[in-house]
């Protein structure tokens, strides 16, 4: 489906801009989380504020609000990148969570202005802590009881394979998830003039990054897809 940059709301930028320049690491998304209230309020669209003090739910209410609920959820975080002089942590939004930030809430200003028109709920998430294992628990710790009576969960994401301005959507998987395993070697120390005295870890962990790839495609139907991707070998 394609979109024209001249229906997109002029805030777009203004909100991207905003979210790029203020990047905050899990579950300290303070500004980002004061910058979505401010907004939301000044539209007057119902929200709570979870108990972890950054992650945000808000409600848009049809005109028939028993006939379904569909969730929209988008993520807050950045990510680390490096130690500053100081010591303290520098991150960057690098992972698009700025872009999809500015894409929610200009989409849940447009939402609310014609909310005549629509007859379910609609519940507007955003997610702190994604980039960690416990953002998830969180959002059900914090939402359980408004995720229950949801009938559908929409997720987003930057893609740059993708023209301007376009919107791709897909039935059934559409990305890997991000899962962490670590695999040691251990064996006999030596030096490299006296290979057959020691036991070549290096040797030992190409293989094994070799053989996993391939299993990857010898193990999965052709008819479903399956990645593996060593994120780091030391």
């Amino acid at each position: 489906m394609d979109v024209k940059n001249s229906d997109l709301p002029p805030e777009v930028q203004k909100h991207f801009l905003f979210f790029k320049h203020h990047p905050e690491l899990s579950f300290k998304e303070h500004h980002t989380t004061a910058y979505i209230i401010k907004h939301l309020r000044r539209w007057k669209i119902d929200h709570k504020v979870g108990l972890s003090g950054c992650s945000i739910i808000a409600k848009i209410q049809g005109q028939r609000p028993e006939v379904n609920s569909l969730l929209l959820r988008c993520e807050m975080d950045a990510v680390r990148i490096s130690t500053g002089q100081n010591g303290n942590p520098v991150a960057a939004h690098l992972c698009g969570h700025d872009s999809h930030m500015a894409i929610m809430l200009s989409l849940i200003h447009r939402l609310n202005r014609h909310r005549e028109k629509s007859k379910g709920t609609i519940l507007i998430l955003f997610q702190t802590g994604e980039e960690t294992l416990d953002g998830a628990k969180t959002v059900i710790s914090d939402w359980a009881q408004e995720l229950s009576s949801v009938d559908m969960i929409f997720g987003l994401h930057m893609v740059s394979d993708l023209p301007i301005g376009s919107l791709g959507i897909k039935e059934g998987p559409v990305m890997a998830s991000g899962d962490q395993f670590h695999v040691i070697f251990k064996g006999r120390g030596g030096h490299a003039s006296s290979p057959h005295k020691s036991d070549d870890l290096i040797m030992a962990g190409t293989n094994f990054v070799q053989n996993l790839y391939s299993q990857a495609s010898r193990c999965t139907s052709p008819f479903e897809s399956a990645v593996i991707s060593i994120a780091a070998f030391q």
